[in-house]
């Protein structure tokens, strides 16, 4: 194919390497706050755990589009790209795993807590733990509390994601523009027909955990630059709007929506939404108010030890909740939350950034 929308960008990036949007992390930042502030049970956030949608938003934006640029200059190599996914995300991963394997060597007493994490270790291992979690129960349900692993239901799916869009991406390079643009349309409005669908079916939830259910999420993420080219002849002040609208919607989510809702159902349109008005307000104005806003430093900071702090954050507080059976407090949450910020820190600064650092030596190097 001589040109395809996913690889279509504003005139400074359109024909190289997506560059670094600080604004981005910035966006990281609320997610991984939303997400941490819920599971912490601060009554303010109910619907915290849309942060995980807007992951799922940028995470399509950023590798469905770097795919993309690299297949239109002959150059994207299937080797390299899962070579530097498994060093971005296992290193971290296995650091917290074999964290949570010891102290649930202490925490968990009886026969069948031990075989219950067990299993959860083994299935995440294998990225295949949102299906282990999907035959259990639900996200929401009580049970929940006591799955240190629980967490890492959606690194399995970006993982899953990570495996195939670069071979779908292929398959579409292969065929004629207007039908690869005919059946992305198709597999995202069949993604979300399902995941409606899917939600409540026979009173389970396999939409909050199933890759395929999720797959508009990440689609919806792939199609920003395509969308910001347009944005961008638009007045400053309206892509300003854009953005100023797109982060409403996330807070009015994050506020609004509760776990007694079925979600996602038609309510993950309202972060998904949210998300993608505010990353094209990004590309298409960087200069924007809700661009430098999320450009600051403490934001960014936050943005950059997000990933470690969201895989620390839930095995702490669920091994915390059930040492102490039940007599956990808001202020305790609170601290565990707070040592598992320490720790993000410190394998950001031990494990990924070096990680990062080497990557970045190695030529054809990847954002994120």
């Amino acid at each position: 194919m001589g040109s395809n929308p996913l690889s279509v960008g504003t005139k400074e990036t359109s024909t190289s390497e997506l560059p670094y949007l600080p604004f981005l992390d910035g966006l990281r930042a609320i997610s991984v706050l939303a997400v941490v502030l819920y599971h912490a049970g601060l009554k303010f956030i109910p619907g915290g755990f849309i942060g995980v949608d807007i992951f799922f938003v940028i995470s399509g934006f950023l590798i469905i589009n770097q795919i993309a640029r690299r297949l239109q200059r002959n150059d994207f190599s299937l080797t390299e790209f899962y070579g530097r996914r498994c060093l971005r995300i296992l290193p971290p991963f296995f650091v917290v795993l074999g964290a949570s394997a010891l102290i649930a060597s202490v925490v968990l007493v009886t026969p069948p807590e031990v075989r219950d994490f067990g299993q959860q270790a083994a299935w995440s291992s294998l990225m295949l733990v949102n299906h282990f979690f999907a035959s259990q129960q639900g996200y929401f349900d009580a049970a929940a509390e006591t799955k240190p692993l629980l967490n890492i239901w959606s690194l399995a799916v970006e993982e899953q994601f990570y495996l195939g869009v670069p071979l779908t991406l292929l398959a579409l390079w292969l065929i004629p523009l207007r039908y690869a643009v005919w059946i992305v349309g198709v597999l995202a409005m069949a993604s979300f027909a399902g995941c409606v669908y899917f939600t409540s079916y026979k009173d389970t939830n396999y939409s909050f955990y199933y890759t395929t259910l999720r797959a508009w999420e990440f689609i919806a993420g792939g199609s920003i630059t395509l969308i910001s080219s347009f944005v961008a002849r638009l007045p400053a002040a309206l892509v300003t709007g854009i953005g100023v609208a797109g982060i409403a919607m996330i807070g009015a989510g994050a506020t609004l929506l509760g776990t007694g809702m079925p979600y996602p159902y038609y309510y993950a349109l309202l972060p998904v939404l949210g998300a993608v008005c505010v990353i094209v307000c990004g590309v298409a104005e960087p200069s924007s108010i809700p661009a430098r806003a999320l450009s600051i430093r403490p934001m960014v900071a936050i943005g950059l030890i997000s990933y470690s702090w969201y895989l620390w954050h839930w095995p702490l507080l669920s091994f915390w909740r059930t040492w102490s059976v039940g007599r956990s407090s808001l202020l305790q949450d609170l601290a565990v939350v707070g040592v598992s910020l320490v720790l993000a820190i410190l394998t950001y600064l031990l494990v990924e950034r070096p990680i990062r650092f080497k990557r970045r030596l190695l030529p054809n190097g990847w954002q994120q």
